[in-house]
């Protein structure tokens, strides 16, 4: 579904088809690492 919002999302900023492929790597612990996560930009203060 996401992949489907993307691909018409960027069709239509574009006005021509496109070609999509997308890929995530996820990075061990990544929700638990504070430092890791600052550098995505989020922070939660508990």
């Amino acid at each position: 579904m996401l992949r489907e919002r993307s691909h018409k999302a960027l069709v239509a900023f574009l006005g021509r088809p496109v070609e999509l492929h997308l890929t995530v790597k996820v990075t061990p612990g990544w929700q638990d690492d504070l430092q890791f996560l600052r550098e995505l930009g989020f922070y939660d203060k508990k």
